[in-house]
């Protein structure tokens, strides 16, 4: 391989004092591909903040274009050759001797914004006109078959004036419908190429988190195209935190529904600005979503979970005003300076800019508002399916795998009735049109940590209403087992023993003891360690083996007072000096106070 570099003259011997090693690595066709490891080099380096261009942006560009072409540059690093001075920064040692680069090689740190930047400089003027470029790939696009033929040629002759090359096998010419960055496009929109997505469908069950890991990153690429995929995906990500990993069946009914949305994903459509943007938008329970469109056909999904508990209390009111100010904010590079149209199932929202704000928060998310053109509609949630989907679509898995809602589902879908005014639509059982939900949801569930009966009610009450509710939900909490068993007339009583507060300030509250019996050091067998119970910062002094109270005090005095100031509480063992009359004299007047551990 080096003979080959040699050869083509993009490698020479060298005599730099750097050095770097080199890796092998085995191509899919058993060949094998030359990195330098410059990790050290890169460590050093003054990094480029040249900015790398978003796909979805590059995409956004592409409506009205009927005719498409591909340009791939063959090797395209080595296509840029290195200043003199540079060159022996990039030596490298191999079994044959010493070499450096005299073209750009992968590995470095800047590499890719040093040739995304050389790609934009080269076609400024018509970029995002009619070319889009991601680093080495080029794509042409043009309304007809006419002017995509000027376009193509104007593009080979800016190649051919800068000395770059392409690779003819990997090149596509005047296509209507081309392969692009993992997308397919064409004139009436985008979708997910067939070809990246069948390692997502083939993808086996994550036995490790790499495996999770590799897997949520090749979906997560795609989201635009799914559906709820932030509802769908909670919790595989969670099993991403530490020590968290653990496949149950929640995880593989959420893994296996993630592919067959990425299979059932459908087209979307490349937005235009000359029409007024649609924002569908729906909050239900712990999840959001929104569709932006245009003439009825979707432009890309988004969707979220609420991570805040308060913000999953709230009622649903506040949950949409917030789902309004996040999709905006989302959106905004579409949405500022366009009319759109925001459609909600909250009537009380219709006159957002009309009502008077109540909450600190609501005046927040009003501010992110101002500056846009918008009107709000109202539409029920029998006609704003799209955005509805997507919040319900995770409450219809976790409801399933409740055993008093499944039990009533699997009732019904065995052609029997599941009992009167019930019925069951998408996933989810409704009672005269509304949600069923448990009601330990609002009680037994990790984020409401068994509230009491007058918590609980109000957290129902702000969503749901029954002639009985009062009466249920205290019947509820009197009757969960958890909460009997804690109550603190069933747990016995500790006496003196109880735990340490938590301290408010920095050497407010100290623990002290002594280590002894240590090997003598210049005469000295003990050491004094004294602690803040915040901070855990410490200090330490050495004393000899026959030391007395008087000795302690003034080391106390020096080390800790005269630094930190008088504690408020000292915690330490029943030794010696802390018994003695002279000690708890002396915290006494200086207004500390001594807890002292339990002698055994």
């Amino acid at each position: 391989m080096v003979k080959d570099m040699l050869d083509d003259g993009i490698i020479s011997s060298s005599n730099s004092p750097f050095s770097s090693p080199i890796i092998l690595v085995k191509n899919k066709d058993g060949t094998w591909r030359f990195c330098t490891d410059y990790r050290t080099l890169n460590a050093i380096t003054i990094k480029d903040s040249f900015p790398i261009p978003m796909v979805d942006e590059l995409i956004d560009e592409l409506y009205g274009a009927r005719f498409f072409s591909k340009i791939d540059l063959r090797s395209s690093y080595h296509q840029i050759l290195v200043k003199e001075e540079d060159k022996c920064k990039m030596a490298f040692r191999t079994h044959q001797g010493h070499y450096e680069w005299l073209v750009m090689p992968f590995g470095l740190t800047n590499a890719p914004r040093t040739f995304q930047s050389l790609m934009n400089d080269m076609f400024k003027g018509i970029l995002r006109k009619n070319v889009l470029v991601f680093f080495n790939d080029i794509l042409l696009y043009s309304s007809s078959w006419t002017i995509h033929l000027q376009h193509l040629e104007a593009i080979l002759k800016l190649l051919q004036q800068h000395k770059l090359f392409a690779k003819l096998t990997k090149c596509s010419f005047g296509l209507n419908q081309i392969d692009y960055l993992g997308h397919t496009l064409c004139g009436e929109g985008v979708a997910m190429d067939k070809g990246k997505i069948q390692p997502v469908i083939d993808w086996p069950i994550p036995t490790t988190l790499k495996q999770l890991r590799g897997f949520l990153g090749l979906t997560g690429y795609y989201r635009r195209f799914i559906k709820g995929y932030a509802s769908v995906a909670a919790s595989l990500t969670n099993l991403l935190k530490k020590d968290n990993f653990g496949w149950d069946d929640t995880a593989n009914t959420n893994f296996q529904e993630l592919k067959k949305r990425i299979i059932a994903a459908t087209m979307l459509a490349l937005l235009n600005f000359s029409k007024p943007f649609i924002l569908a938008i729906d909050a239900f329970g712990h999840d959001i979503g929104v569709v932006i469109s245009q003439d009825c056909h979707p432009i890309a999904y988004f969707s979220k979970k609420l991570l805040s508990l308060r913000m999953q209390k709230q009622s649903i009111y506040t949950s949409e005003f917030y789902v309004i100010s996040e999709a905006i904010a989302k959106y905004k590079h579409y949405l500022l300076g366009h009319k759109f149209i925001i459609r909600i199932d909250q009537k009380s929202l219709r006159s957002l800019n009309d009502q008077s704000l109540q909450t600190p928060e609501q005046q927040t998310w009003l501010l992110k508002l101002l500056g846009y053109d918008f009107t709000i509609e109202y539409k029920p949630s029998k006609e704003n399916i799209p955005a509805d989907s997507l919040s319900r679509s995770f409450m219809a898995l976790c409801l399933i795998h409740n055993p008093e809602i499944a039990a009533i589902v699997q009732k019904s879908s065995s052609n029997s009735p599941p009992g009167p005014h019930y019925t069951l639509q998408d996933k989810l059982l409704l009672w005269k049109d509304k949600l069923v939900v448990p009601l330990k949801e609002y009680h037994s569930s990790i984020t409401d940590g068994h509230a009491g009966y007058t918590r609980t009610l109000a957290k129902i009450a702000s969503q749901f209403h029954w002639s009985s509710m009062h009466d249920d939900i205290k019947k509820f909490v009197k009757q969960c087992l958890v909460c009997q068993q804690a109550k603190m007339t069933n747990t016995v009583l500790v006496e003196l023993l109880q735990p340490l507060h938590v301290p408010n300030l920095i050497w407010e509250d100290l623990a002290m003891d002594f280590i002894t019996r240590l090997p003598p050091s210049h005469g000295y067998t003990v050491i004094l360690v004294v602690i803040d119970r915040l901070s855990k910062y410490a200090h330490f002094a050495t004393l000899k083996s026959d030391f007395n109270n008087k000795q302690v005090v003034e080391i106390f005095i020096h080390m800790v007072v005269k630094l930190h100031e008088i504690p408020k509480s000292i915690v330490s063992d029943r030794d010696r000096v802390f018994i003695s009359q002279f000690w708890q004299h002396l915290l006494k007047l200086s207004g500390t106070t001594l807890k002292m551990s339990t002698a055994y």
